[in-house]
């Protein structure tokens, strides 16, 4: 006898860490950042284009196996349309890719600005924003005037 009988084989190869090709939203997707945790992998999301919040669950393959993404609060991800009109989170950027991605000019952000008695006025981080012209402020002179 050798006294070498239970010896383990050490047969799994590291991979490295493999670059990974940046995803872009194609015409119907949308990037979202997830606001909380909903739990049974269903998330409150903000489309970041629009502003509008939607709850999505994760596609199913990246709930387990290898693809298995572990999702949490403010993380930026790739949405794709649903069969219903909702949404289905496919993917999750990493930090760098979100750099990448507001400097190729992919994130736009969309800022609230001021609400008005006709709505609500919508402008982007690069928009600039006037003032409305007829607008008037109200102080104790303007009422005694009327």
């Amino acid at each position: 006898m050798s006294g070498k009988t239970h010896t383990k084989k050490h047969n799994k190869t590291y991979t490295g860490s493999k670059s990974k090709e940046l995803i872009f939203a194609n015409d119907k997707e949308e990037y979202g950042e997830i606001i909380a945790p909903l739990g049974n992998c269903r998330f409150d999301v903000k489309i970041i284009s629009t502003g509008q919040t939607v709850n999505c669950p994760l596609r199913g393959k990246r709930k387990s196996g290898r693809s298995k993404q572990l999702i949490g609060k403010e993380d930026t991800v790739l949405l794709i349309p649903d069969i219903g009109s909702g949404y289905i989170i496919d993917s999750k950027y990493s930090p760098q890719d979100v750099l990448r991605l507001k400097k190729s000019g992919e994130l736009t952000q969309v800022s609230e600005v001021a609400v008005s008695n006709k709505g609500t006025t919508v402008a982007f981080t690069s928009d600039v924003i006037s003032e409305q012209p007829g607008a008037t402020e109200i102080t104790d002179d303007f009422i005694a005037n009327l």
